[in-house]
C-alpha cells in the first residue's frame, strides 16, 4: 500500500514538474517564431491592418518614384502606430509622482533607523565592573 503511495506521488510530482517545464519553454519558443513585445499580444492575421510597413528595394535606382511613395506611406504607418500607443507623457508625470513618494517614503525610514540607532546607544559609556585586579 505505501508502495503505491509513493509511486503515486513521484509520478505526481514529475507530472508537475514536466508540465510547468513545456509551459514555460512553449512560451519561450512561441516568442521566437513570432516577434512580440512584453504586456502586448500579437495580432491574428484577420485583425492586421492594411497600413502595414514596406519594405524598400534598394537594388534599383531608377524606381525612386516608387520609393518614394513607399516612403510616404511607412511613415504615415509610424505616425499611426506612435499614436496609437497613446499619451506618455501622463504616464510619465505619474511614474515621477510615484517615485517622488517613494524616495520620500524611504527617506523617512533612513530617519527612523538614524534614531534608533541613536536611541539604543547611551550618550555617556557604561560603567563596567568587576574587571579590576583590585
Amino acid at each position: 500500500m505505501c508502495d503505491y503511495f509513493l509511486l503515486f506521488l513521484i509520478v505526481f510530482f514529475i507530472l508537475l514538474v514536466g508540465g510547468s517545464l513545456f509551459l514555460k519553454i512553449k512560451s519561450v519558443f512561441s516568442c521566437w517564431l513570432v516577434p512580440c513585445r512584453e504586456g502586448m499580444e500579437n495580432k491574428e492575421d484577420d485583425e492586421k491592418e492594411d497600413d502595414t510597413y514596406q519594405s524598400y528595394n534598394t537594388d534599383s535606382a531608377d524606381d525612386a518614384l516608387i520609393l518614394a511613395q513607399k516612403n510616404a506611406g511607412n511613415i504615415m504607418t509610424l505616425d499611426q502606430k506612435i499614436k496609437s500607443q497613446g499619451d506618455f507623457s501622463a504616464r510619465l508625470d505619474n511614474l515621477e509622482a510615484v517615485v517622488d513618494n517613494q524616495q520620500d517614503q524611504i527617506n523617512g525610514l533612513v530617519e527612523q533607523q538614524a534614531q534608533y540607532a541613536e536611541d539604543i546607544s547611551a550618550s555617556e559609556p557604561v560603567e563596567i565592573t568587576g574587571m579590576n585586579e583590585e
